[in-house]
């Protein structure tokens, strides 16, 4: 088998490795999650420096070893420099990349993940729409395809369509009053609901066009989150952190 491999791929992470060099996660629909060094890329001079930065898509020449590859050559496709403009987009951009990074095995190809995340960061780079919105689409798309799809149809005890409706992480979707009786729930507004279901069914390029009252982008985000905390087992993602510290609600 050839230890070189041609591959495209977006720059999810980069960081400094040592002192002239960088080590970043790359996601690929050939190869999947990856871990690449990057020689002499702290160095503006160089000819991998270009590539070496989060929110990149390039074409890679890498050198397969044992536990990293190495880049030996890579051709800049686009540099999406519309988000690292925006703290908030950036910000953004980089909870998606986590997302994916913590989600994803290493050297597993998902293709519909990396499509997804190559057309959400192409939005966030234009600046149009609601970013915040945005990040709940992506959460939901990231949800379906891990196989978490959260159940909003109806009841997903006795598949009544009537609300009021409830939410429970452990449920795995929303059930209505008379099968909320004995079980721990949260009330879901019926208007929050209405917006997961037209979120969870659209494609990315409509997602510019909804808007929401802060207060439900609020509880989209709380009940999204803690979704995704007790199906995945991430607790915290340092990206919301810093989102959180950046947020003007």
């Amino acid at each position: 088998m050839s230890r070189l491999i041609k591959a495209g791929a977006l720059v999810l992470r980069a960081r400094r490795l040592g002192e002239k060099d960088k080590l970043l996660t790359l996601f690929s629909p050939e190869i999947g999650k990856a871990g690449a060094r990057a020689p002499g890329a702290c160095n503006v001079k160089s000819k991998l420096a270009a590539g070496a930065e989060p929110f990149t898509f390039a074409n890679f020449l890498l050198y397969r070893g044992k536990s990293l590859y190495t880049i030996s050559q890579l051709e800049v496709k686009k540099s999406l420099v519309g988000i690292r403009g925006n703290i908030r987009g950036y910000a953004l951009g980089l909870y998606m990349a986590e997302l994916v990074e913590k989600t994803v095995e290493e050297g597993e190809a998902f293709p519909a993940i990396y499509r997804l995340l190559a057309e959400c960061w192409h939005l966030l780079n234009e600046q149009k729409g609601d970013g915040d919105i945005l990040a709940r689409f992506f959460e939901l798309k990231m949800l379906d395809l891990l196989g978490y799809r959260p159940h909003l149809d109806n009841c997903v005890f006795c598949g009544q369509a009537k609300a009021p409706f409830y939410w429970n992480n452990s449920c795995g979707g929303i059930f209505c009053g008379n099968c909320a009786r004995g079980r721990t729930r949260m009330a879901l507004s019926a208007g929050t609901l209405a917006f997961l279901r037209s979120l969870q069914a659209m494609p990315a390029g409509k997602v510019i066009k909804m808007r929401a009252p802060t207060g439900q982008k609020r509880e989209l985000r709380e009940i999204l989150r803690h979704f995704l905390g007790y199906w995945t087992g991430i607790e915290s993602f340092k990206t919301q952190d810093f989102l959180r510290k950046i947020s003007d609600e």
